[in-house]
């Protein structure tokens, strides 16, 4: 259950938050009661950190890691290897979710090759399948009773494209 701003509690150099102030109440009462287990975090739990060089993040990251079985992401090397991965085959690869690639398409990684920039979020396929998350096509939305089938916009022919924008206007 959430806990709300209001109730919060300071306790050890933790921040504790409850729902209720009955909660929070008790919990002052008898601190050491309530903490009986380390504290534990969700697997699926996100954190960022980011700093310069040399700053400890990488080490903290792998702390923390070690001590919640999280995964890290080491953003930059995870970017810089798969860069280096795609250069070395000698023919391009681009995505291609039924065979389970995950590349970019050849201008894209030209581009990253002469030093342009790139729009970061090309790179959250690689990022989602190093965490075990499959790059898929996206499944078709259910249609409900009464209500017209979508179809993908690039599975229209032209001819149903122009129909289908003169109906929209004609509403």
């Amino acid at each position: 259950m959430p806990g709300q701003p209001e109730n919060a509690a300071t306790f050890h150099n933790n921040v504790f938050v409850f729902s209720t102030e009955e909660n929070l109440t008790k919990f002052l009462a008898e601190p050491k009661k309530y903490l009986v287990n380390p504290p534990s975090m969700p697997l699926e739990h996100r954190v960022l950190m980011i700093g310069p060089d040399g700053s400890g993040k990488l080490e903290m990251a792998n702390k923390l890691a070690d001590f919640y079985s999280w995964k890290v992401v080491n953003y930059k090397k995870l970017i810089n290897d798969k860069i280096e991965e795609l250069n070395r085959l000698e023919v391009h690869i681009p995505n291609n979710p039924e065979g389970g690639r995950i590349g970019l398409k050849e201008d894209e990684l030209g581009n990253i090759n002469d030093g342009k920039p790139i729009d970061a979020a090309k790179f959250v396929p690689w990022i989602l399948d190093y965490l075990g998350h499959p790059l898929m096509k996206k499944k078709p939305v259910p249609v409900e009773e009464g209500q017209e089938e979508q179809v993908e916009e690039e599975e229209l022919d032209d001819d149903t494209k122009k129909k289908r924008d003169i109906e929209a206007k004609k509403k």
